[in-house]
């Protein structure tokens, strides 16, 4: 899937850009389209785009196979497309991969951290189709999302929460190029 292909229901200006975790591209004009090392998009990978003007992104093609499409993750952060047409939690999601204490997962907007004996904690608790997530993991795996209609149907979220920063409504996360996480324990008289 060539980018400028992928991209072709934007309207960019000049220097707008889009990358993955190790590669970007430019626009620069509708002669040039998108320059630069980035010239193919794919499913498994995360891509966060700067647009000057606000924009629709329309793409249609068929569901992954997600058995034949495992994501390759790196010891660190890696950048993972979310593959799935269904809500899952990120317990059933990333079933594929064992986690420890520190593993971190973060969209755009909320984030949640593994700690052994509790699982999942902090505001992301599942993922959405269309979004994309970095995801931080002490040790390597490889990621692949659940493949057979039983497996899904067991896992499937049949309501969505609401995204956390809508409760501030003067927040726009898109206005910030990074993100921060916080994990806190507090304490009252030792509880």
């Amino acid at each position: 899937m060539s980018i400028n292909n992928v991209l072709q229901s934007l309207t960019p200006v000049q220097n707008d850009l889009i990358k993955t975790q190790t590669q970007y591209a430019q626009y620069f004009d509708p002669t040039w389209g998108w320059v630069g090392f980035l010239s193919q998009m794919d499913n498994t990978n995360t891509y966060m785009i700067k647009l000057t003007d606000n924009d629709i992104l329309e793409f249609s093609g068929t569901p992954v196979n997600t058995s034949a499409n495992c994501i390759t993750i790196n010891s660190g952060w890696s950048w993972i497309a979310y593959q799935l047409t269904d809500v899952l939690d990120i317990g059933s999601a990333l079933s594929s991969l064992n986690f420890e204490t520190g593993d971190l997962i973060k969209n755009q907007n909320v984030y949640a951290q593994y700690v052994e004996g509790y699982d999942w904690i902090g505001v992301l608790n599942e993922m959405q189709p269309g979004d994309g997530y970095k995801l931080f993991k002490n040790t390597a795996g490889t990621l692949c999302y659940p493949s057979s209609k039983e497996e899904l149907q067991s896992m499937i979220i049949s309501e969505t929460k609401s995204i956390y920063y809508s409760q501030f409504p003067d927040f726009n996360p898109s206005n910030y190029q990074y993100s921060g996480s916080v994990t806190a324990l507090v304490k009252n008289t030792g509880i």
